[in-house]
């Protein structure tokens, strides 16, 4: 079940992450997530709902406002993004019951290098690099790849090195099975999650 303490002989210990971690319900979290060159990708405030074995889960409400050079957007459903230590960073959305809108997004995974934490005056920070490519499923059953061809471009305008691609491809590959197959966390835990936020969240 989740639970929303944090504890200092977790995986995280290990990992150095139990000091810049956050460990009380509530606090913000700056999500700064950047391209390999650096440059600002998707700014958003989250706050921070509980720990587990798959690492943070932060909690993204109604009109949470996303930014990036050139676009922006307000979250139009209730949200929890977890970040683990490792290279991906799922999104999950609450299902919003209509049945004449489209087939919604579900699950959205970022594959990404891992999180860097730190504190701040207002709370908490996390900085990831995204790295283009993305799993998606959505209502309708149906789960792909996203972003191959920005990931291929970005190669040549980056850089990436090719130990970079070929893990991120190795990642990607993992998380569609695990999308795909629905193992945890993209099983009933996410859902969890949901639930738990959503039961905070006015």
């Amino acid at each position: 079940m989740p639970h929303s303490d944090s504890s200092s002989s977790g995986p995280y210990a290990a990992a150095g992450f139990t000091d810049h971690r956050p460990s009380v319900v509530g606090t913000s979290v700056h999500v700064d997530t950047r391209k390999w060159d650096g440059g600002e990708h998707w700014q958003f405030d989250a706050s921070y709902v509980g720990t587990d074995e798959y690492g943070v889960w932060l909690g993204i409400p109604v009109g949470c406002h996303f930014e990036r050079p050139g676009a922006q957007f307000d979250a139009d459903v209730l949200q929890v993004l977890l970040m683990p230590d490792d290279g991906y960073t799922p999104t999950f959305h609450a299902r919003v019951e209509d049945p004449d809108a489209r087939p919604q997004v579900l699950v959205y995974v970022d594959i990404c290098t891992r999180p860097e934490w730190r504190r701040t005056p207002d709370g908490v920070e996390v900085t990831l690099v995204d790295m283009d490519l993305d799993v998606i499923r959505r209502t309708n059953g149906e789960v792909f790849v996203d972003d191959e061809d920005e990931f291929a471009e970005h190669q040549v305008r980056y850089g990436y090195p090719a130990d970079v691609i070929a893990q991120s491809e190795a990642d990607c590959a993992r998380v569609l099975k695990m999308v795909q197959t629905r193992a945890e966390p993209f099983g009933e835990v996410c859902g969890r999650w949901l639930e738990t936020y959503g039961s905070r969240t006015p």
